[in-house]
């Protein structure tokens, strides 16, 4: 599942014109509907990090775009907070990081969009229930996976 997190990171806003149209093919060429493949923004982790790290490094040319302070990440749909970015050079970056759980080779892909894995927290969530003016009221509520 995708995480929405529009306060530290839009996905709109970094993807820019990608946002619409998507990226064209190694050609340069889009599908005949002008659409292309999805834009997902990556970096690359510099060095391996073991589980745990509360800071490491990334290059962000894959996408061209910085980590920003209190984004959340993802690596292999594991989420992280980032706690702070200390620029490098070009496109490296120092970041903090809160809750790593897995370790990361190097040149390991982080989602600078995260993803994670999410159920329902109960049973039945999102069975509607009727009032008598006849509207229904739908609640749910997701827990992380945490044993896969």
């Amino acid at each position: 599942m995708w995480i929405n997190d529009p306060v530290a990171f839009s996905w709109i806003t970094a993807a820019g014109s990608r946002a619409r149209t998507g990226l064209p093919f190694g050609n340069g060429q889009y599908m005949a509907t002008g659409q292309g493949v999805a834009f997902t923004p990556m970096a690359l982790t510099v060095g391996a990090v073991p589980a745990g790290a509360t800071e490491f490094r990334i290059d962000v040319s894959p996408c061209g775009i910085a980590p920003v302070e209190g984004q959340i990440m993802s690596h292999d749909d594991w989420p992280f907070t980032v706690t702070w970015v200390q620029p490098v050079s070009g496109t490296i970056y120092d970041i903090g990081v809160q809750m790593l759980r897995p370790a990361i080779a190097d040149g390991g892909i982080i989602h600078m969009q995260a993803f994670g894995r999410f159920e329902l927290r109960d049973e039945g969530q999102g069975d509607p229930s009727y009032d008598a003016s006849h509207h229904s009221v739908v609640s749910v509520s997701f827990q992380e996976v945490l044993r896969r």
